[in-house]
């Protein structure tokens, strides 16, 4: 019975690979994205003036 449940879990480590892959790795990025300090303005507004009015 032991050697059906390793062909079995050999047949599905692709999958969980892949899974892990495409889905936990974007979940836990997103999750460290999050602290970022994404709320400030890194640029500040500087008008040109031509000096015509």
């Amino acid at each position: 019975m032991r050697y059906q449940n390793a062909t079995a879990y050999h047949f599905l480590a692709p999958y969980l690979l892949i899974f892990s892959v495409f889905w936990l790795w974007p979940s836990s990025s997103s999750f460290l994205i999050s602290f970022r300090a994404a709320r400030t303005v890194p640029w500040r507004s500087c008008p040109v003036s031509t000096g015509a009015s």
